[in-house]
């Protein structure tokens, strides 16, 4: 893995916590304490439970902030990045600061889809659910979620797991004082929402009964879906939000 820094960095916008995204719109909850998030991850952007399919052949990515990154936020985020690009198993990942608010990641084998993935926030928490899923307009389920009870820095671990009940799942470690707010959230809602970067990923049901770890069980996911969601998940979210502005071959 390398890392390389060059030019004067920038301040970043504050992204916003209350939305979720699909490919066309962004829906954004107008009270304070209520969230109303799609249930389908939808979108170029964020987390999807697609194959990574290891293949020869590099790729360039080229990222560009959302706003104007503080002191130092670059060089966090091409450590957060090649932490990513090697739990998931990239071929010898590389980053490096290229401007004032651009990144550029290398990569000698890997998935596109996967590689654009890794660079999303990756902002994980959980939420009660107040209601849903409904239908709205746009044929993608909805839920209407309370605020966050557990969040990223409640965290132990994360790690991906093959459960014999669910298949291949993420396991969720907490901290003394995350494992208190889970035994909480679970004590008081009937079913809760994980939400990764706005996007409610799995809802499962609970029976009010505290458990030690959380699983993170979506439709489809197979090992290197479970392995990317965890290499996305474990390390933190970025401390700025990117834009992917070039993916392509190697030359």
């Amino acid at each position: 893995m390398r890392r390389d820094e060059a030019g004067p960095a920038l301040r970043p916008a504050t992204p916003r916590t209350v939305a979720a995204r699909s490919s066309a719109r962004w829906w954004l909850g107008l009270s304070a304490a209520l969230l109303v998030v799609l249930a389908t991850a939808v979108g170029t952007g964020g987390w999807q439970p697609a194959r990574l399919t290891l293949r020869p052949g590099g790729l360039v990515m080229v990222l560009h902030t959302v706003g104007v990154p503080p002191d130092g936020a670059l060089r966090r985020a091409v450590d957060l990045l090649l932490e990513r690009l090697a739990a998931a198993g990239y071929g010898e990942p590389s980053a490096t600061v290229t401007g004032a608010a651009t990144v550029t990641v290398r990569v000698t084998s890997g998935d596109a889809d996967g590689l654009r993935g890794l660079a999303a926030p990756g902002r994980l928490s959980f939420h009660a659910v107040l209601n849903g899923p409904v239908t709205p307009v746009s044929g993608m389920d909805s839920y209407l979620l309370g605020p966050a009870g557990v969040e990223h820095p409640d965290l132990a671990g994360v790690s991906a797991v093959l459960d014999a009940a669910v298949g291949w799942s993420v396991r969720v470690r907490f901290t003394p004082a995350g494992q208190a707010r889970w035994a909480a959230l679970t004590a008081a809602a009937r079913q809760v929402a994980v939400v990764v970067d706005r996007q409610v990923v799995a809802a499962p049901r609970t029976d009010g009964t505290a458990t030690p770890d959380a699983h993170i069980a979506v439709n489809g996911m197979d090992q290197a879906g479970a392995v990317r969601l965890a290499a996305l998940l474990a390390h933190g979210p970025l401390p700025v939000v990117f834009t992917v502005s070039a993916l392509r071959p190697q030359p």
